[in-house]
């Protein structure tokens, strides 16, 4: 995955995946994104935590990539979550008025407790 790379770890019990994402998230790198999504909700995983401390830039393409996952996610009536955005990446989600569509948090921690997770 030239540009983009991504680490996937699931929380048990908890069945929860946490997608890292580093890199830039744009029309070269966006069907890796994509892939990996679609395996994801696809798969029995009760939420989804897309942790993008790593991720310095995400265009239309990316944007979209998150939308088509939320909404597949949502019809299973579970969630998929943003977390640890930079402010440049923040600014355009708000701007994009992508909070009516996908919640975020500022860290993993308090993501977790959208899931019923106390833990670290």
């Amino acid at each position: 995955m030239a540009g983009l790379k991504i680490s996937i770890s699931e929380e048990v019990p908890s069945n929860i995946t946490i997608v890292d994402i580093s890199g830039i998230i744009d029309a070269l790198t966006v069907s890796d994104l994509e892939k990996v999504l679609t395996s994801i909700v696809a798969s029995d995983s009760r939420g989804i935590i897309l942790n993008l401390s790593s991720v310095d830039y995400i265009s239309t393409a990316g944007w979209s990539a998150f939308i088509t996952a939320a909404r597949e996610i949502h019809k299973k009536n579970r969630e998929i979550v943003l977390t640890n955005m930079i402010p440049n990446v923040s600014e355009n989600y708000y701007l994009l008025e992508f909070d009516k569509i996908i919640k975020s948090f500022e860290n993993i921690k308090e993501a977790k407790h959208l899931f019923g997770e106390t833990g670290e």
